[in-house]
């Protein structure tokens, strides 16, 4: 009974061991049975198979099928695409070897089951076998969060070969997830390889309130071949603000060297961590674009049929952090047997950006053959040149135009206040075309030092045989010099500029009649008229459009000088279209009062109609609250003293009664007009002041700087529950937004310990930028340099662009953050030099010494095992309350082979092999004993 005992044994520990290893791969997610061939599935033997079968060792061998197809490996990968914390995507690739070369169509059906054998989902793939081996791989997401199983059929020639099966434990539904990214490559050098990666990251927010302030850091690494990691090449980084629950956004970048890159994408939304994203690339190729690209292109001008002119576009590479010169020269030359010059004409630009851009535009002044050699320099440094030629060219010969301008007297007082043109234009073609004839209206301003844009005329003309005649008439509407430029339009889109005139009228020819009427009524309902309604009717002699301004001064009875105050003015643009127009407006009185309105109808600096009346006995619109008294102060300052006014300041004390303690709701609307008569008042800005008015006394400060250089208008109203106490408005012209004073600068910095390991290895210079009541974006480039101070040696430079984005807010500061490790121990001094990108100026240079910093070993918890870049990487990070996320590096590439089988199920053969092993000693005692 021995025996029996050890066999007993050693079958439990197999059976044991074989429990183990089938709870640990259920624990890892997935059981994978990869060794099952048709026929053989390990499924249908038992202990008493094998005993009748002691000879047959096919369950430890791999079997074959009529094309030999062994599946010689496999892999199932498990990831978390939606980044919820829980796998919900599989990537499944196999690797089939034939034991025939020749080519086979092999195809793959996938069916996913639920465990009770439902049906989930069916794939189906196809592809051609070639010298003995094939390759697939898919990829699958679960749609539930659930257990699947998974059976696979591969056939070869329409005939199943080889069935596999696979169950997924614990897989969790895939749902979208904040950050979905596409990455595609591209060749923009034209060399036949791909040098530039796009991306396009789709950003999800869910609960969004707001505004979002987003900042996208994408981190590039290069693989070193050298030493076998990755190391830090660069930080692309981008700042914007989203206001939906979907952002799309884009980035291009040129790889400056051959390699394999590793993109790590970091988002953050209002400085916490958001999302994250990686990519590798592998086998860039190095961006080297072409020196410059043209186009030419070739016109008939002057409409005979044959081109006469020509048009180059160049589009020069400069990819200059700073400024760079460009200059183009083209040598011109004629034939007569053969190529003599004629001249050389060039120019000069400046460029900021990747691309510099020029169009040429060049006319024959003869018949004949043309030769453009065409020399760029970027810098003073030769960049590339060309030859283009234009054969056949036409002389281009304009249109002969006549005009005659002539100023009138229309409305018959002695004065000119119209002027009338002929035009004659004969063509060098019997051309037959319709075309739109444009006059642009200017005017100058009193000193004629401005010319301002007042109105745009057009109407349809049409050329015949040739010939286009016309006749234009226009009456002044103010007493000004104007200025007219007449130009025609073909169908095709090209223009002909015809003449520009200047005419110094003596008077308007406008005139217009005017009539009103007013009305008193009791708005607030308490019994007394407190709200003025007044009705103008405008009829002009003439049909052209006429752009008026209205304006009404408001007077009040003082009874301590016994005669009328000035108190206001309301301003509003009035155009007069058809020859009618009717304007509508109302105001409220602020005190108890009788008061005189002047109303003034001009036409710029014309006064076309006035009048006056008076309303007796106003009460104010306001049911609670009356007005005791009010004092206000306001002024125009220069914020940044460069001697123009930006910022406008105002204080208010309005004392009203009842004087008990009220809520107030101080509103200033601001308003931009846009240069000439016919502009209209767009909002740009609004201030909204809520307090409590202790007895009634309401204490106001405003201060708001110009976001752009124009003319403002202050709307401001008070209220209180609901009702009006105050309004007023106020007109600032010639503003200019304020510049960026290097008092606003505020820098500081700190070390901090980056790696983890208890040493301060990071220096952090940190940019503070003050404003107040300013809506703007400033960008600032940061020059960065590295010094050793012990050697006194450069370690590092980079620059970066820092965004400063002001949302308005009173005392507002936006800080900016610049980030760098020390490549090994040391001290090291940080230059910084500040370069505003609007200007182009110095504004800050400073010096940072930072001592015992200590050598960066990466960025990652010591518990995370990382290939980390070594330690003369430098990483640039910009941005405020930044959140560190763990990433991992990818590894080197490398071939795993593994046999047709998994380690459960060779655990699971070698146990049935053992037990056979003991069946067998079992018989053979037996037989022994007999």
């Amino acid at each position: 009974m021995i025996w029996k005992k050890k066999l007993t044994f050693v079958f439990l520990a197999s059976l044991l061991l074989l429990s183990v290893m089938s709870v640990m791969a259920v624990a890892n997610g997935i059981v994978v049975d990869n060794s099952k061939e048709t026929g053989s599935s390990l499924t249908s033997f038992d202990a008493n198979d094998i005993v009748t079968k002691e000879k047959d060792t096919s369950v430890l061998e791999m079997n074959t099928t009529t094309m030999g197809t062994t599946i010689t490996w496999s892999n199932w990968y498990f990831s978390d695409q939606d980044r919820d914390g829980l796998n919900d995507t599989v990537d499944v690739s196999y690797d089939l070897s034939f034991n025939t070369t020749t080519s086979l169509n092999v195809s793959f059906l996938v069916n996913v089951y639920f465990l009770n054998g439902t049906l989930v989902d069916s794939l189906t793939f196809f592809l051609t076998a070639s010298g003995g081996y094939a390759y697939h791989w898919f990829q699958w997401r679960a749609p539930y969060s659930a257990d699947y199983w998974f059976k696979v059929f591969i056939y070869v020639n329409g005939k199943l070969d080889v069935t596999d099966e696979a169950y997924w434990y614990g897989a969790d539904a895939f749902t979208p997830a904040p950050l979905y990214s596409s990455w595609w490559f591209s060749d923009q050098d034209y060399d036949g390889l791909n040098d530039t990666v796009s991306a396009g990251l789709d950003l999800y927010f869910l609960g969004i309130n707001g505004s979002l302030n987003v900042q996208v850091f994408v981190d590039i690494f290069l693989y070193d071949q050298s030493y076998g990691n990755w190391l830090f090449y660069t930080q692309l980084y981008y700042n914007f603000t989203v206001f939906d629950l979907h952002y799309y956004h884009w980035f291009e970048w040129h790889a400056p060297v051959s390699g394999d890159y590793w993109f790590n994408v970091t988002v953050l939304a209002d400085g916490t961590f958001h999302a994250d994203d990686a990519m590798t690339w592998y086998g860039a190729d190095a961006f080297i674009p072409p020196p410059f690209t043209s186009d030419w292109y070739y016109h008939d001008d002057d409409y005979d049929g044959i081109n006469d002119s020509v048009t180059g576009d160049y589009e020069i590479y400069v990819n200059a952090s700073l400024p760079a010169n460009v200059s183009i020269i083209v040598d011109l030359y004629f034939w007569n047997a053969g190529w003599q010059y004629n001249t050389t004409f060039w120019t000069d630009l400046t460029s900021s950006w990747e691309y510099a851009y020029w169009s040429f535009y060049w006319q024959a002044p003869s018949p004949g053959d043309y030769l453009f050699n065409v020399t760029i320099y970027v810098d003073g440094s030769f960049r590339g040149s060309e030859s283009v030629y234009f054969y056949g060219a036409d002389k281009y010969e304009p249109p002969l135009i006549y005009s005659s301008w002539n100023a009138t007297d229309l409305n018959g007082n002695g004065l000119t206040d119209t002027i009338e043109a002929n035009f004659d234009v004969y063509f060098s073609s019997n051309l037959t075309e319709d075309v739109t004839v444009w006059v642009d209206v200017y005017y100058h301003d009193a000193n004629n030092t401005i010319l301002w844009y007042y109105s745009a005329l057009s109407f349809n003309e049409t050329i015949v045989n040739g010939n286009l005649s016309f006749l234009l008439i226009w009456s002044a509407p103010f007493v000004a010099n104007f200025t007219f430029d007449v130009y025609i339009s073909f169908p095709d889109g090209r223009m002909l500029w015809l003449d520009l005139f200047t005419w110094q009228t003596q008077e308007s020819y406008y005139t217009v009649n005017v009539s009103y009427y007013w009305n008193a009524f009791d708005q607030d309902g308490d019994g007394y008229n407190d709200t003025l309604s007044v009705t103008i009717d405008i009829i002009s002699n003439s049909s052209q459009t006429l752009y008026l301004q209205l304006y009404v001064d408001i007077y009040y009875w003082n009874a301590t000088i016994g005669n009328m105050t000035y108190y206001d003015t309301l301003f509003f643009n009035v155009t007069i279209s058809g020859g009618y127009d009717s304007i509508t407006f109302q105001w409220h009185p602020p005190f108890a009062g009788d008061f005189g309105f002047e109303l003034t109808l001009n036409v710029n600096a014309t006064i076309l109609w006035s009048d006056y009346f008076i309303w007796y006995g106003a009460n104010p619109y306001s049911p609670m609250y009356t007005i005791d008294y009010m004092n206000y102060f306001w002024d125009l300052l220069d914020s940044d003293f460069d001697g123009l006014n930006d910022t406008f300041i105002a204080d208010y004390e309005i004392q009203v009664s009842p004087r008990n303690d009220l809520p107030v709701s101080f509103i200033v609307d601001i308003y931009y007009q846009q240069p000439g008569v016919n502009a209209s008042w767009n909002r740009v800005d609004s201030l909204n002041f809520s307090f409590t008015a202790f007895n009634g006394l309401i204490f106001q400060n405003i201060s708001w700087q110009a976001p752009f250089n124009g003319t403002y208008r202050f709307d401001i109203v008070v209220f209180s529950n609901g009702y009006l106490i105050y309004n007023q408005s106020l007109t600032w012209a010639n503003v200019f937004s304020p510049k960026i004073p290097n008092s606003w600068y505020q820098l500081y910095s700190w070390k901090e310990d980056q790696d983890q390991d208890n040493y301060f290895d990071t220096a952090v210079i940190a940019v503070d930028l003050h404003g107040s009541n300013i809506r703007t974006t400033v960008d600032v480039l940061a020059i960065v340099t590295v010094t050793d101070i012990q050697y006194n040696n450069k370690v590092d430079s980079f620059n970066v662009t820092l965004h400063f984005t002001f949302l308005g807010l009173p005392d507002e500061i936006v800080q900016q953050r610049i980030t760098w490790h020390a490549p090994y121990s040391g001290d090291f001094n940080i230059n910084v030099q500040f370069i505003a990108l609007s200007s182009g100026t110095l504004t800050v240079s400073k010096d940072f010494a930072f001592f015992a910093l200590n050598g960066f070993q990466g960025g990652l918890p010591p518990t995370t095992t990382t290939t980390v870049p070594p330690s003369n990487n430098t990483t640039t990070s910009i941005g405020d309350n930044q959140t560190n996320s763990t990433t991992t590096l990818p590894p080197a590439p490398t071939t795993v082979l593994t046999p047709g089988f998994t380690t459960t199920s060779l655990m699971f053969l070698l146990s049935l092999g053992i037990v056979a092993s003991i069946l067998r000693q079992r018989q053979k005692h037996v037989a022994s004993r007999v």
